[in-house]
């Protein structure tokens, strides 16, 4: 029986520390087999970087032993050791994002054009009012490295556009990480963007947790079902 894949491991790890928009996606992710043999590689160092190797494991241990007790030493070392992408930092993004790094997810990409505003703090994971005016991708990044401050943190404060897809997908070029990301977060608000995203990442083979917010929907008793396509409006 083939082990399960990182893949698994990281969409575990975000339903079981925020339950943020993707517990439909579950059983889909924990069915998927891994494409690949999982690099072995030792667990990054959490504490400051002046600190003794005894005691950054001593610290990292601590820091991440609810997490590791709930998967195992062998799924937690796989959530380490992925690579995600989070594309789109608001109300969806940014608690994903949060979370991730919380769990133990020590490389992510996060990308987003727009900047913190005062009305974006009332769903915005970590901003507050000193950020405003500020990207969402770098106070992102600033708070989870306060977190986890040996994590690699990508931040990208562009929009997602067919024309750069390739370099905002490619691979880390950390060679410790996995060489293609485990999985991409797609919490972009824009059906059309979200559609470029999702062609993107279908050409090039990577799985994909799609989500959105419902901004300004209060009637619960409207929601329909259907595809994509059912949502764009002509």
């Amino acid at each position: 029986m083939k082990a399960p894949s990182s893949l698994t491991f990281v969409q575990a790890a975000a339903v079981f520390s925020l339950g943020v928009a993707t517990a439909a996606v579950g059983q889909y992710l924990l069915t998927q087999q891994p494409s690949k043999p999982q690099r072995q590689a030792q667990a990054l160092p959490i504490a400051a970087p002046s600190s003794s190797p005894v005691e950054v494991d001593a610290l990292s241990a601590e820091q991440f032993s609810r997490i590791c007790s709930f998967f195992g030493e062998e799924g937690f070392d796989k959530i380490q050791h992925a690579f995600v992408i989070v594309i789109g930092l608001g109300g969806v993004g940014s608690h994903a994002a949060h979370m991730l790094a919380r769990s133990g997810v020590r490389h992510l990409r996060l990308i987003d054009f727009d900047n913190v505003t005062l009305s974006s703090l009332n769903r915005h994971a970590v901003a507050t009012r000193a950020d405003v005016g500020l990207s969402k991708a770098q106070v992102l990044k600033q708070r989870l490295l306060e977190i986890v401050p040996q994590a690699n943190i990508e931040a990208l404060p562009v929009m997602f556009e067919e024309a750069v897809a390739d370099q905002l997908l490619a691979g880390p070029l950390v060679s410790l990480y996995d060489s293609n990301p485990a999985c991409i977060l797609d919490c972009i608000d824009d059906v059309t963007t979200k559609v470029a995203l999702l062609a993107a990442a279908s050409a090039k083979g990577l799985k994909v947790i799609t989500a959105t917010s419902a901004g300004g929907k209060a009637d619960p008793t409207r929601i329909h079902i259907g595809s994509l396509q059912d949502s764009v409006r002509t």
